[in-house]
């Protein structure tokens, strides 16, 4: 079952100053279009811990686990019962003063236990896929937004997506 999606952007920024803006405590709360609040635990490299509130009133839990200063990180997303799924946030091929940035998520076999196999990859393929694609570019829409205009992003700013807000 291929449970995996990965989206790009490239910013006309420098390694350094992206990296400064991706991997502070609290950064969500700056570029995400749809997250309310992005409550801090404990910020420290690989053994970071936050909160991201959706619009919609979801509240997931992400456990760092791998960071590479100025080339990423990678973190475990919690529903607050379970694992659910695995995500790379990653810095890619400087080119002079923009670079790339690429966000992977693997969705975990423990997300969708609720119906059987052949029922759980068609709501994956139709449904949750398509919708988290659209989701990353809007996180990515966002990055980008804030990264070279220095404004906050605004609540939907590149679109709704009724997996994580509220109109």
């Amino acid at each position: 079952m291929n449970n995996t999606i990965s989206k790009k952007v490239t910013v006309d920024l420098n390694r350094q100053h992206l990296w400064k803006i991706i991997s502070v405590p609290g950064q969500l709360n700056l570029f995400h279009p749809f997250c309310k609040n992005n409550e801090v635990l404990k910020w420290d490299k690989e053994k970071s811990i936050d909160f991201i509130e959706y619009y919609n009133k979801k509240v997931l839990k992400r456990k760092f686990f791998d960071w590479e200063e100025e080339v990423g990180y990678k973190l475990i997303i919690n529903d607050l019962k379970k694992d659910i799924a695995e995500v790379h946030w990653n810095l890619l091929h400087p080119r002079s003063s923009k670079i790339d940035l690429s966000i992977t998520v693997q969705i975990l076999d423990t997300a969708f236990k609720r119906f059987p196999n052949t029922i759980n990859k068609i709501i994956l393929r139709t449904y949750v896929l398509p919708k988290l694609g659209a989701y990353l570019d809007s996180v990515l829409y966002g990055i980008k937004y804030f990264s070279e205009t220095g404004n906050k992003v605004s609540k939907n700013q590149f679109g709704y997506n009724s997996m994580f807000s509220s109109r």
